[in-house]
């Protein structure tokens, strides 16, 4: 689900999910999670459980064989998991299931991206050791992130800067004056981030983009899911704008220089189609493919 490459060793790596038990701590559900929560479950040993949906790394060869995973239930500490509904809009039933990920082959490090939690991973490959954590850490009391419900990161190979698609929304947590912007809109957001040395420092904003629709703020105007973010040949940035329904190119100068609208048919009437992602395939793609199907082409 919701990412799939191609390595540059000729292996393949999706996202996967598995669904496993924790522990809740302290053994008070009631801290955390809504009465009548069905994933919530009481064992044997005396200790409540509740069940998540965890995401996972698997890097398959040519033949099918997996060749590497990794697993967020290993490398996720509790504060991934649960919430004190204390403080949120509403208890937290999210997932930590990664919802992106960004190989880097040079340097062998993956980016991995988890929306609910407002967290990206920066973990050692093939170690799988977590080198870094950006976004929301866990902090029970006060839940600040750089990023709210981002939903794509994507590494520039050639400048080393992370970008990140920021529909700044949370399922869970009241708005904080940090996601307006400097004009006092509430809006989502293309991020491009320097990444500092050593563990535990923030990312730095190199340059922002906001989607912004229209000059009134109280108009609703960020993206509540999906979304993506891709880097050009050019370094120009191909946005899908989730749940806004639209997809534009900007290029490094910050100007919209492509825009599309994308509609689908419902029950016979033209409906926004609200994609949950977008990619690209360049011109030197689109000729191999062409050329490695042409026999298919003469015959029909």
């Amino acid at each position: 689900h919701h990412e799939f490459t191609k390595l540059s060793n000729g292996h393949y790596m999706i996202a996967g999910a598995e669904i496993v038990k924790r522990a809740i701590p302290g053994g008070v559900w009631q801290n955390y999670f809504a009465e009548g929560d069905k994933s919530v479950t009481k064992g044997n040993d005396g200790n409540y459980y509740k069940e998540f949906t965890c995401g996972t790394l698997i890097e398959y060869n040519a033949a099918g064989k997996v060749e590497w995973s990794w697993r967020t239930s290993e490398h996720m500490s509790d504060d991934g998991f649960f919430w004190n509904k204390a403080g949120l809009t509403t208890p937290y039933d999210g997932n930590p299931y990664l919802n992106g990920f960004d190989v880097d082959d040079v340097n062998h490090v993956i980016y991995v991206s988890y929306k609910n939690i407002n967290r990206i991973l920066k973990i050692a490959y093939p170690s799988g050791e977590v080198l870094n954590t950006y976004g929301d850490r866990g902090n029970s009391d006060r839940h600040f992130s750089q990023f709210y419900g981002q939903h794509s990161c994507r590494l520039n190979k050639r400048t080393g800067e992370l970008y990140v698609y920021n529909n700044n929304h949370s399922n869970f947590l009241p708005i904080s004056d940090v996601q307006f912007d400097a004009n006092g809109y509430l809006i989502s957001h293309v991020v491009k981030y320097k990444q500092p040395p050593g563990k535990n420092n923030d990312l730095i904003k190199n340059w922002d983009v906001g989607i912004r629709l229209t000059d009134d703020k109280n108009a609703q105007q960020i993206s509540i899911r999906g979304g993506s973010v891709s880097i050009l040949d050019d370094d120009c940035v191909l946005i899908n704008a989730g749940t806004l329904n639209l997809l534009i190119i900007i290029d490094k100068q910050k100007q919209k220089i492509w825009e599309a609208v994308p509609y689908t048919t419902e029950d016979n009437r033209r409906a926004p189609l609200l994609p949950y992602r977008c990619s690209y395939i360049n011109r030197k793609e689109i000729e191999t493919w062409l050329l490695a199907h042409a026999d298919s082409f003469a015959k029909k």
